[in-house]
């Protein structure tokens, strides 16, 4: 999951802009558009949990290929 939060503000104001559940090791791509917070300050989470059956059994993940742009896709 990719989450946002305004800086400064309580967890409830965190909203989940993306996720993914994987299933095969493989990469996923996830986008998000940050235009309505730009300029502003916010919090980015990336998150990694174990899914809706709650459990970590043989559970792993990586982040990779992160980027930030400005302006039109």
């Amino acid at each position: 999951q990719i989450a946002v939060q305004p800086a400064g503000t309580a967890i409830s104001e965190r909203k989940i802009l993306a996720s993914a559940q994987v299933k095969e090791k493989k990469w996923t791509a996830l986008e998000i558009d940050l235009s309505p917070w730009r300029g502003k300050k916010v919090w980015l989470y990336l998150i990694a949990d174990v899914g809706p059956a709650d459990s970590s059994d043989c559970d792993g993940s990586a982040w990779g290929g992160l980027a930030l742009k400005a302006g039109n896709k």
